[in-house]
């Protein structure tokens, strides 16, 4: 194989390759929204339209230009089909990347003309043997740079994109200026090394954008992290108001039912008297007074030593009454140990997502919510009857609600509470009879009182009652 053939394989691989990591760092740095065949089928389209366009521009010249702009629309349109995150950190990111693949090549270049390993125009040059070496050095240095993201990535979250359209818009522009002044430069820098001009200055020029590249990116996520946060404790709060208004709502009509309930006693009396000496007209208008009033108190389903799980199992009582779905609850666990705010926000997430699970499957939809003692836990079991393609569409027990960030905040909030009690949850999808259905177990640890144990299966705290109800 002559030099030439081997170069011009060399250019097909490294764009091969160069497609196949920016594809592959996007999916793994945002997560796809899919799974199995979906999944793959996305991915190769990605690869196959960043390679077209990077042959495409080759085609025209050696360095792209200011046309490098078509790997961040690239990039952008395979983000937004086919992985998760908001719009504006998939713009965000693309720009990012698209700069990095130039810096990266950039600084190959650089190092190996001062370096005088290869002669600066032969780099640009098709089929020469210094081009061959820069573009395995600039794979390398890719491979080595992705992973670096990756790394720094999983160790500090990736918030939703929650608002704060402003702010990222600034950070994009801000990315936007760079991409053009790192253009910009790239030409003049490579005048400037085939001129045999002094470059003494060049190294410090180089290292001096990889700073302000780095920066960018950091006060992006920073900026993308207080927002998420921001975000999340007020959906946090607003959950929080939500319920406490729900718990006072249940705790007056309770009292409302225990007066009712001894005035109707103190009736039910006087309406015997009133039989036993043969006045039934009477005895019939006093009992009319209760006619309607009775009926309100109807949805009151549950009342424990908790009232945040007597607002949440009372709430989804009311809402699977309305929607059709077939809720059933057995409560037997130590209930009143727990703070009620917090097992009040994990049950209502829980059978929230329960029941909005449920009307999507087919057949008849179905809750089943089971609390007992377990092992020094407190073991909460729900299964809800499931669409089970839609479940393969969204890995992770997804959602295809149009309200994307509360679910998320939602979901944020149960692993939250899960944590918070030292506890352990799993998910799994069961064949049962009746068709598919997610079962969901979490096991919270009982908060430690000084001088009291963990009760075990059998036990009940003082004030727990086991309840069930349909």
């Amino acid at each position: 194989m002559t030099m030439a053939a081997f170069s011009a394989a060399l250019e097909v691989v490294a764009n091969l390759y160069d497609s196949f990591l920016t594809i592959l760092l996007c999916t793994l740095y945002f997560g796809s929204r899919f799974e199995g065949w979906r999944r793959n089928a996305c991915f190769a389209a990605g690869v196959a339209a960043f390679a077209g366009v990077m042959a495409w521009l080759n085609s025209y010249s050696v360095f792209e230009g200011f046309g490098g702009i078509f790997y961040s629309l690239v990039i952008v349109l395979y983000a937004w089909a086919a992985l998760e995150g908001g719009i504006f950190q998939k713009l965000f990111f693309s720009l990012f990347w698209n700069c990095v693949l130039m810096l990266s090549g950039f600084g190959v270049v650089l190092f190996l003309s001062l370096s005088g390993l290869c002669p600066p125009e032969e780099v640009v040059r098709y089929g020469s043997p210094s081009r061959a070496l820069c573009l395995v050095c600039c794979m390398a240095l890719r491979a080595v740079l992705a992973r670096a993201i990756l790394c720094f990535s999983h160790r500090r979250r990736i918030g939703r994109d929650t608002g704060g359209r402003r702010e990222h818009l600034i950070w994009i522009l801000y990315l936007s200026g760079f991409f053009l002044l790192g253009t910009a430069l790239f030409g003049v820098v490579f005048e400037t090394i085939t001129g045999g001009q002094n470059v003494q200055f060049l190294p410090i020029l180089y290292c001096g954008l990889l700073a302000l590249l780095a920066l960018i990116f950091i006060s992006f996520r920073q900026a993308d992290e207080r927002e998420s946060r921001r975000k999340e404790r007020e959906y946090l709060e607003e959950s929080l108001a939500r319920q406490d208004a729900y718990i006072c709502s249940l705790s007056g009509l309770k009292q409302e039912l225990q007066e009712m309930n001894r005035e109707l006693q103190d009736t039910m009396g006087a309406v015997g008297g009133l039989l036993a000496c043969g006045r039934e007209e009477d005895a019939l208008r006093r009992l009319e007074q209760f006619d309607g009033e009775l009926e309100r108190f109807g949805t009151f389903a549950v009342y424990t030593a908790n009232d945040g799980l007597n607002g949440a199992v009372t709430k989804a009582v009311q809402d699977c009454r309305r929607d059709g779905v077939r809720f059933t609850y057995r409560i037997m666990g130590s209930v009143g140990r727990f703070s009620s705010p917090d097992l009040g926000i994990l049950l209502c997430n829980l059978l929230d997502n329960a029941r909005e699970g449920s009307l999507k499957g087919p057949g008849k939809p179905s809750v089943d919510l089971t609390i007992t003692n377990f092992r020094g836990y407190l073991k909460c079991a729900l299964e809800n009857t499931v669409n089970r393609g839609l479940l393969e569409s969204n890995p992770g027990f997804g959602t295809d609600k149009d309200d994307k960030i509360n679910h998320g905040f939602g979901i944020k909030s149960i692993r939250r509470i899960v944590e918070l009690y030292d506890g352990v949850s799993k998910s799994e999808l069961i064949c049962r009879e009746n068709g598919w259905v997610l079962r969901q177990e979490l096991l919270l640890g009982f908060p430690r009182t000084e001088g009291v144990n963990p009760p075990d299966q059998a036990e009940k705290a003082v004030g727990d009652q086991g309840i069930s109800g349909v």
